[in-house]
């Protein structure tokens, strides 16, 4: 179980961590603390939700051939492009973040070398195996102690407090934005409900217990954090502070542990790409074996090609994203993806009467349609433009391109080329 829970946390040990709450702390204050409960019960929904479609559809890329089967051919293109989107977005994040942790004044080269080096980690056919995760994770995690037990035991300076509104002060009335923001602290949940062929050698299929576990566990390690960097920074400086984990560092006149933040931001957020690479790369071979893409991608010898496509879709959005913006993007992109995907399973479940699981397919439709609603409204007109245009022109596609034949529901089987992150 613990190794499950540590692929869980090598996933979402990114630039939600790192940097995420920024955008939640700018907008509600220190209310954010009470916001950061909403996006965990969500999460937990969301990652029910994908247990259950890993059980009905083993293999790679289960959310697509569930919302095909139960929904139809749009509904599966719109969320898969959803889901391809968001994890763009997120690796820009990731990218940028660490960037700032490096060389702040070099955002972009150092961004897209980050990409391009995940790229040609993935293209090459390399995968981080269970035990190098959990040496990551536990790193990450020392070091998080270390910046946690400094900030408690030093007193923080004096601090400003922000007058309403103005950015950082406490508003009530930003409670829900940044629920909605600091959704994103959370993603890479999914990646213990689903493991590849290899990780289910190593270490299993995630248990029951480890699921919401996960989920408590990386609650209270963020309300801890919050609560650190709020005590040091105060809201207002940590509402606009790219590098929230060196920053606090220097606010408690401990600069001299600032390279191991850096340290662990590069291991964490190196992590967190790597296996979001490796889940875009399952979502479009996918959805290429249902022929809304080319149908040659989802073969062995394609494998390098997906790589890079993805690898140059997340450089794209680190060309056009500022890791602030970029969060809550994903973030909006990952609900439209979850609340297909919770309809769908929903469907799937109906014969199983009142489960907790078909209970939580229908709070995680609710949670993901009503915060994202409560994000800014750019992000919400990016996502009907760009996922609706996209998965309209795959529509397009899948009737009048050049593999012909109605598209299979079933999924994509299991094999090592396609299921090795």
């Amino acid at each position: 179980m613990f190794s499950s829970i540590a692929l869980g946390l090598a996933g979402m040990l990114g630039a939600g961590l790192f940097t995420g709450f920024a955008p939640a702390v700018a907008g509600s204050g220190r209310w954010f603390l009470v916001a950061m409960v909403l996006p965990a019960i969500a999460a937990l929904c969301c990652v029910s939700v994908s247990a259950s479609q890993a059980v009905a559809y083993p293999g790679a890329g289960t959310s697509y051939p569930c919302v095909r089967e139960h929904l139809g051919a749009w509904p599966a293109r719109f969320a898969s492009t959803a889901q391809l989107a968001g994890s763009a977005a997120a690796v820009a994040a990731l990218a940028g973040t660490c960037a700032d942790y490096l060389l702040p004044g070099h955002r972009i080269p150092v961004a897209l070398v980050f990409v391009g080096l995940v790229t040609v980690f993935a293209a090459a056919g390399l995968r981080l195996s269970r035990r190098v995760l959990t040496i990551g994770v536990v790193f990450v995690l020392v070091v998080l102690s270390l910046i946690v037990i400094t900030g408690l035991a030093i007193a923080p300076p004096p601090q400003a407090v922000p007058v309403a509104g103005t950015t950082g002060a406490d508003s009530v009335n930003g409670f829900t934005a940044a629920a909605a923001s600091l959704f994103f602290v959370f993603l890479g949940f999914d990646r213990m409900t689903a493991p590849s062929r290899a990780e289910l050698a190593e270490g299993g299929r995630s248990s029951g217990i480890a699921i919401p576990l996960l989920v408590l566990t990386a609650l209270g390690m963020y309300l801890l954090l919050g609560f650190v960097l709020l005590h040091q920074l105060g809201s207002g400086r940590l509402a606009v502070s790219a590098t929230p984990l060196r920053d606090v560092l220097g606010a408690a006149d401990a600069s001299a542990f600032a390279p191991a933040a850096s340290a662990a931001a590069v291991v964490g957020l190196g992590m967190a790409a790597v296996l979001t690479l490796g889940g875009m790369h399952r979502t479009a071979v996918s959805m290429a074996a249902g022929r809304d893409l080319p149908v040659g991608l989802s073969r062995d010898r394609a494998r390098p090609a997906v790589d890079v496509i993805v690898g140059a879709l997340a450089a794209i959005g680190v060309l056009l994203l500022t890791p602030a913006q970029a969060i809550p993007l994903a973030a909006a992109c990952v609900f439209a993806h979850y609340a297909f995907s919770s309809a769908s399973t929903r469907v799937l479940l109906m014969d199983d009467g009142g489960t907790w699981p078909l209970r939580a397919a229908c709070a995680g439709m609710a949670f993901s349609v009503l915060l994202c609603m409560c994000l800014p409204g750019w992000t919400l007109l990016s996502v009907v433009a760009l996922v609706g245009g996209a998965s309209a022109a795959l529509g397009l596609y899948a009737r009048f391109g050049g593999d012909g034949g109605a598209p299979s529901p079933g999924n994509v089987p299991i094999r090592d080329a396609d299921t090795r992150q």
